[in-house]
């Protein structure tokens, strides 16, 4: 690992393919990661993407010695950071840097507090984590968009979609931020069956009583 003077930075590319370029990305970096992982243990058992992703992170993170570090570098396998993607994170002094589905710059501190380093897996892993810092009154977010290289097209099955609305309901995306989130969508019979899946998911959810993530049901945010 490099000097312990300065930010600390654990990279892990999350990846279930290819990530040459993005590997290349992150070695070109402005202000150098300390070191980097690749996290892409299948774990089949998981149907969905985001759970597989997560329990990817989770095994990573597991095998490290997070408090060697000061920061964390989730990035997607089919995201090209800028060159200045880390130095200017840091420049931001926020405790979460960045956009869930692409890459995100957390600090250690606070993965320990919200958190306790135990990563979450859940459908939408790096949404929970967006949200836990954004709700927390004791954090600072701050969004940086990145665009990923040349994605594959990714083919989710039909109940991906419920499961998407009901992971907006754990994470606190309240009923009316739903639908208005398909505003500017196509109007495709597709997509307009994708969108009334969602809304299924949210709505089953909630009448279910499906329990909500602590950040969402706490004034107090505590880790959970």
């Amino acid at each position: 690992m490099k000097s312990m003077s300065g930010p600390r930075i654990l990279c892990v590319v999350v990846s279930l393919g290819g990530y040459d370029k993005t590997v290349e990305s992150i070695n070109r970096q402005t202000c150098p990661v300390s070191k980097l992982v690749i996290a892409n243990k299948p774990f089949p058992e998981f149907k969905y993407i985001g759970e597989r992703a997560g329990m990817a992170m989770r095994d990573a993170l597991s095998k490290e010695c997070l408090d060697d570090f000061t920061h964390i570098l989730r990035v997607d396998g089919d995201t090209v950071l800028p060159k200045n993607f880390v130095e200017e994170s840091l420049k931001s002094n926020a405790d979460l840097v960045g956009c869930g589905g692409y890459a995100q710059l957390l600090t250690v501190s606070v993965f320990k507090d919200l958190f306790a380093y135990i990563y979450p897996v859940d459908f939408a892993e790096d949404t929970v984590i967006s949200q836990a810092v954004i709700r927390s009154p004791h954090h600072v977010y701050s969004k940086y968009v990145v665009n990923p290289v040349n994605p594959l097209p990714k083919k989710y099955p039909i109940t991906s979609w419920i499961k998407n609305g009901e992971a907006r309901y754990r994470i606190g995306i309240s009923f009316l931020l739903t639908c208005l989130s398909f505003r500017d969508r196509r109007s495709s019979t597709l997509v307009g069956f994708k969108s009334i899946l969602i809304v299924m998911g949210f709505l089953r959810a909630k009448m279910s009583g499906c329990k909500q993530y602590s950040f969402v049901t706490s004034r107090s945010l505590t880790k959970y």
